[in-house]
């Protein structure tokens, strides 16, 4: 059975046909390039960030320079794209938000005959108001098109609320980490799950010839 992410989905929803097969390849082969590199290129920063949390905002977790990030390997490209993700972070609001990290879980349902994951990077406490909120956080340097946002925060509601979470859509915040740009919405729009329906049922009829 075709299983995407809600991130994924989002994106092929506002897609041509020729993106999305690309989409599409990538998460039946998650392990194969350019997969692979996508998953897995930014989870350094993201561990570090998760860590900068969980010591209650210690800044000393934080690499002075992007080779002394764990984990990090040696490609250059990469070494200097986390270290920028972290730079970023720590350079703008998301930095001083007093968070309680909770766990990493991933939520999942089914949607015609397609799986349909969420994982948000963070899942934590909000010092201020006592709320669980849901942190879905964009490290590339280009932030998407405001409509593939907005489908990843309503489709990661849907995946969240169907799984048997209390999850007001408000609580789940798209943070382009670059831009220090936060987005989120008070109210999902019905049009998302039924274009995700339709769609899919188009993957299901693509996924078998990738």
């Amino acid at each position: 059975m075709p299983s995407l992410t809600a991130k994924a989905f989002a994106e092929l929803i506002n897609t041509p046909l020729y993106g999305q097969l690309r989409i599409l390849r990538e998460q039946k082969y998650p392990r194969q390039a350019p997969g692979l590199f996508k998953v897995q290129y930014y989870q350094p920063a993201l561990r570090v960030i998760r860590r900068y949390f969980q010591q209650g905002n210690n800044a000393a977790v934080v690499p002075g320079n992007g080779a002394s990030i764990p984990g990090i390997g040696n490609k250059p490209d990469r070494i200097d794209h986390n270290f920028r993700v972290l730079m970023a972070f720590m350079n703008g609001s998301q930095a001083g938000r007093q968070l309680t990290v909770l766990g990493d879980d991933t939520y999942s349902m089914t949607l015609g005959n397609v799986v349909v994951r969420a994982t948000p990077e963070f899942a934590v406490r909000d010092g201020t108001s006592g709320q669980t909120r849901y942190l879905v956080y964009d490290c590339r340097e280009q932030c998407p098109e405001e409509e593939i946002i907005r489908t990843t925060v309503e489709l990661m509601h849907h995946v969240i609320t169907q799984s048997g979470q209390s999850c007001p859509i408000g609580t789940i915040e798209y943070v382009h980490l670059e831009s220090d740009r936060t987005f989120s919405w008070n109210r999902p729009r019905q049009r998302t799950v039924q274009r995700a329906t339709t769609t899919a049922t188009a993957i299901g009829t693509l996924w078998s010839t990738i």
